[in-house]
């Protein structure tokens, strides 16, 4: 008679063990998927929202400013100079202003007239905002470490309102010049108080 073998049954598979390893891999996988999403989350936020360095943003810290001098390099070099400090006095019913020209391009006899204020060291200030009761001048912030200059551009030109808030390149600098290339619709532009952040 043939000798018949006994058959090798496959052993059964331990279901807990398999469907654990599964299940680990796919929380690791979860982990690792949410950690992603969140590096991403706060490199975003950051890139939006920086919290120092690098110019283009308005700051947060105060900088005190004081009224240097008035700046009228083409002209008499004289532009309401006793009243500078009304600029920075902090009180809106006081003011600096331009002395009076024949139309919005100051006669076409120069290309601007400034005022100067100081910071009182090197800083980077990040904005600067000007109240007038002047709306429609033009002018851009310049920026120096002494107070005659010479001065470079630190912002873009912009068209002013009752509240014009300047954004700054950064740029370390003492001296802040407001450089006015336009009046506007009036014959002249005044300021009431100019504050800035860093």
């Amino acid at each position: 008679l043939p000798v018949v073998k006994p058959s090798r049954s496959k052993p059964a598979k331990q279901k807990g063990a398999g469907g654990r390893r599964r299940r680990s891999l796919v929380v690791v996988l979860l982990l690792l998927v949410a950690a992603g999403a969140a590096a991403v989350i706060i490199a975003l936020n950051r890139h939006q929202h920086p919290s120092g360095g690098g110019g283009g943003g308005t700051g947060s810290t105060p900088v005190a400013l004081r009224a240097a001098t008035a700046y009228d390099p083409f002209g008499d070099h004289v532009e309401n100079s006793a009243s500078i400090g009304n600029a920075t006095d902090g009180s809106t019913t006081t003011f600096w202003e331009t002395e009076h020209y024949e139309n919005p391009a100051f006669g076409n006899l120069k290309s601007g007239v400034g005022l100067v204020v100081d910071a009182g060291r090197s800083v980077k200030a990040r904005s600067l905002t000007i109240l007038s009761s002047s709306p429609g001048y033009r002018a851009v912030i310049r920026t120096a470490n002494t107070e005659f200059g010479p001065f470079t551009d630190d912002s873009k030109s912009e068209t002013g309102s009752a509240t014009t808030t300047f954004v700054l390149d950064g740029t370390q600098a003492r001296y802040y010049l407001i450089w006015i290339t336009n009046l506007g619709p009036d014959d002249q532009v005044r300021i009431e108080d100019v504050t800035a952040k860093s």
